[in-house]
């Protein structure tokens, strides 16, 4: 795993939206369903190709699901 993420297994997050990657890209959103919803990071997927804060699964809701790092924050 990279040494630079910032979650680890346990990590209790919030969905935020992320920051544009390119000068001129406005801010995303991680999806209207689960923005500032709280989730407990259970894993992480090491196939994530662009390294945007790496892919997750988390447990949100009743449900696992992936999600990229780019749209957590640690509460």
């Amino acid at each position: 795993m990279n040494p630079l993420l910032k979650f680890k297994v346990g990590d209790l997050i919030k969905f935020v939206p992320a920051t544009g990657r390119w000068k001129g890209e406005e801010d995303r959103c991680p999806g209207d369903q689960i923005v500032g919803k709280p989730a407990i990071v259970t894993a992480y997927v090491p196939d994530e190709t662009h390294d945007w804060g790496g892919r997750w699964t988390v447990f949100c809701g009743g449900y696992t699901f992936d999600h990229w790092g780019d749209f957590m924050e640690v509460l």
